[in-house]
């Protein structure tokens, strides 16, 4: 009856005291500190991946290229990466 239907809703001993491990687990320690509730620094970049590129074009073609079509280096962007494969001297197409 009721009797029985209250023990089935009510966590055991052992369940008690995991549920208080956990909450006292690094990670939730962690997620109490001040500056995870602060804004990402980074909230208003955009990172841009371009696929399928000749791989032909070294680092300064690529950006030569950018510039002519109206991108400014450290103005439109601040980072920039080619990968290479340097033991044939080509870009790996992204």
């Amino acid at each position: 009856g009721k009797r029985q239907q209250n023990r089935q809703n009510k966590p055991s001993k052992a369940g008690q005291a995991a549920a208080r491990a956990h909450h006292d687990s690094p990670l939730d320690r962690v997620r109490d500190f001040a500056v995870t509730r602060q804004e990402a620094p980074w909230n208003d970049v955009t990172t841009v991946m371009m696929r399928n590129l000749p791989n032909k074009y070294s680092q300064q073609a690529l950006l030569e290229e950018l510039t002519q079509s109206g991108f400014h280096l450290q103005i439109d962007f601040d980072f920039f990466y080619l990968p290479m494969d340097h033991a044939n001297n080509v870009n790996l197409g992204y």
